[in-house]
């Protein structure tokens, strides 16, 4: 498998935990030890620094690897995260502030991010990882 598709391969396997709504109420509200990250916060570390997201769509967005619509559903998820990631709406007033899980799932735009997360796994489908 070529580094592009373990990059890939790494980022999509954290996008499809955004997407299933059930993990996250497992993990992040249940607390089920079965269920890992059990935090937004470290999701997101694994997204943005276990991964580099930002990065792979940085080196890749003048490559001809991925079809329009593959990266720009990849810019859009990235752009809905950063967004999302610093509404107030979502933190405990607290200090430091913290992120309130219950608050990220009830809310429309974190379901619009787990719909496009949705999407971009689509668009990957036929993507072979293997070999």
């Amino acid at each position: 498998m070529s580094p592009t598709l373990e990059w890939l391969a790494a980022i999509l396997k954290i996008i499809k935990l955004i997407a299933n709504q059930e993990y996250q109420r497992k993990a992040w509200l249940e607390h089920d030890p079965n269920y890992y990250p059990s935090i937004f916060e470290e999701l997101m570390c694994l997204l943005y620094d276990s991964t580099s997201f930002d990065e792979f769509i940085e080196n890749h967005k003048n490559s001809n690897e991925f079809s329009d619509e593959q990266f720009e559903l990849l810019n859009l998820f990235n752009k809905k995260i950063d967004e999302f990631y610093y509404k107030p709406e979502i933190y405990y007033l607290c200090s430091p502030p913290q992120i309130d899980e219950r608050k990220v799932l009830a809310d429309p735009d974190w379901h619009e991010i787990r719909s496009i997360a949705s999407k971009v796994l689509e668009a990957f489908s036929g993507v072979q990882f293997d070999g």
